[in-house]
């Protein structure tokens, strides 16, 4: 985002994708509200005053719950990580890079459905990216690869890094 704000062309070396690629969210009312609490958690977690979190998760409610619970009644999709209209997850998956690149992704994770992964998302990433290795974990949440695997998680991270800088 930032180099295309800058006019630029995105060059990274390598790129590791860490629980993500996921389908896009499905809008529901449960959803909202839960989503919502977590949001309105960790801004009191990480400081927030509580009149600060209340009114940010409430627009949080606003614009990326109502208004896309309101679009799926429409038969719209959702708007929820957009980049210039794209949803990040298709802008993702699609994105041309001829770069080698690391995918971390747990067969628990309840956010990032791991068949999604395996059957939308690999196969593209596979054509889209120069290389990829894939480190896939039977047990670990969402985001919490390092947490659950630290060994494994470094020793990955550190090796792929090094592939990257050997193949300057």
């Amino acid at each position: 985002i930032a180099a295309e704000m800058k006019d630029q062309e995105f060059k990274p070396d390598g790129i590791v994708w860490d629980s993500c690629l996921g389908p896009r969210p499905n809008v529901t009312l449960p959803r909202m509200v839960i989503l919502t609490a977590i949001n309105w958690l960790s801004r009191m977690r990480d400081g927030m005053s509580l009149s600060q979190a209340v009114r940010s998760s409430a627009t949080d409610f606003r614009d990326l719950g109502w208004k896309n619970f309101i679009r799926r009644i429409q038969g719209l999709e959702t708007k929820i990580s957009c980049m210039n209209d794209v949803w990040a997850g298709f802008w993702a998956r699609d994105l041309k890079t001829n770069v080698p690149e690391l995918i971390f992704y747990s067969q628990s994770d309840i956010y990032v459905p791991y068949k999604h992964i395996e059957t939308e998302m690999l196969p593209n990433r596979q054509k889209n990216a120069k290389s990829l290795e894939i480190c896939k974990f039977d047990k670990s949440k969402h985001v919490a690869h390092l947490l659950t695997h630290k060994k494994i998680y470094i020793k990955t991270i550190q090796n792929f890094v090094d592939s990257v800088q050997n193949d300057k």
